[in-house]
């Protein structure tokens, strides 16, 4: 009778079956290596437009002249000073139209209809203040949002603070 139990080949069966499971964890290993690498430098840049975002706001915040009282007649973004959002349609009569003072439901409201820009080397950022309520105390809360894109358009950050100015 024949020996039908060979051994013969199972060796190379054997190692054939470990290198491929080798070749799988390599294989995922370095899948993960990529994806670590693309995530790492997308982290890296919105970081950056981050920071000029937020560098933005703190800009504009100095440069809001807070002791002016918005008038009808201010041109630009003064007539939000000390008005409620809700009078903005006519107080802000020479700067406001529907969009320029209400809209800011996506970036490109605040980058189309700001009320301050700055450029910051690769980085413009955009503010606007969306919102002002006073209180009866004479403190004003300011809701601004900051817009920071790349030149190139590539990456961009939207920023919204809320900002208390205290009654002096």
């Amino acid at each position: 009778m024949k020996n039908m139990h060979s051994e013969k080949g199972i060796v190379m069966g054997t190692t054939l079956i470990l290198a491929l499971v080798c070749l799988a964890l390599v294989a995922g290993v370095m899948t993960l290596l990529n994806v670590s690498i693309k995530l790492s430098g997308m982290k890296v840049r919105y970081t950056s437009s981050m920071e000029a975002a937020k560098g933005g706001i703190e800009e504009f915040l100095e440069d809001i002249p807070f002791e002016h009282k918005g008038s009808p007649n201010d041109t630009d973004y003064k007539c939000k000073i000390q008005q409620d959002t809700k009078n903005w349609s006519t107080t802000c009569k020479n700067h406001c139209s529907s969009t320029n003072c209400k809209s800011h439901s996506n970036p490109g409201d605040i980058i189309n209809y700001n009320d301050w820009s700055n450029t910051y080397g690769n980085y413009t950022v955009y503010c606007k203040i969306v919102d002002a309520r006073g209180t009866s105390e004479g403190d004003w809360f300011y809701t601004i949002e900051s817009v920071a894109i790349k030149n190139n358009g590539s990456e961009l950050a939207w920023y919204t603070v809320v900002y208390k100015r205290k009654h002096q």
